[in-house]
């Protein structure tokens, strides 16, 4: 798990709306098999993985949140992070507060309809509290064609600024 210096919390502060959607870009350095609460144990084929999530307020707390790795595991996301290294950090442009499960599954189906690979056992990950799919999505070993399809999406904005690659 790699840590993250204060510089880059500085860095995107201010980019951070109170609330939003957020996505974060996630590489599996080699095949693993985590264990995921209570989901048990679950083979990831090595690769980049994005992950749609949402913070109705503190958005800023929540990506805090995602750039250390938790004591105690929370969430799917917390888990895999313990072997994953955090790529990237993209924001929604517009707020949607007021239907932020919208937005967050509607974000998931647009990046799934995109993957050239389905892994099933992802089905319901990241997505325990909605009744879509899933909210992580396996996007291959090309980083280079994930960094060209999300800059081109016009709605989403990196905040990163390439620090963490």
């Amino acid at each position: 798990m790699e840590k993250y210096s204060p510089y880059l919390l500085e860095k995107i502060k201010d980019k951070v709306p109170a609330s939003g959607i957020y996505l974060l870009v996630l590489h599996l350095t080699r095949d693993s098999r985590l264990l995921m609460g209570r989901r048990g144990l679950i083979n990831f084929p090595q690769g980049y993985y994005l992950y749609v999530g949402r913070a109705k307020k503190n958005l800023l707390s929540r990506l805090k949140h995602h750039l250390v790795q938790p004591t105690k595991p929370h969430w799917h996301i917390d888990y895999f992070r313990a072997k994953a290294q955090l790529k990237g950090i993209w924001l929604t442009n517009q707020t949607l507060a007021e239907d932020l499960p919208t937005a967050e599954c509607t974000l998931a189906e647009i990046l799934r309809s995109y993957s050239a690979t389905h892994l099933p056992q992802l089905t319901k990950l990241g997505s325990s509290d909605c009744g879509c799919p899933g909210h992580f999505i396996y996007w291959g070993k090309n980083y280079r064609k994930i960094s060209s399809f999300l800059s081109r999406a016009n709605y989403l904005r990196r905040i990163d600024d390439g620090l963490l690659f």
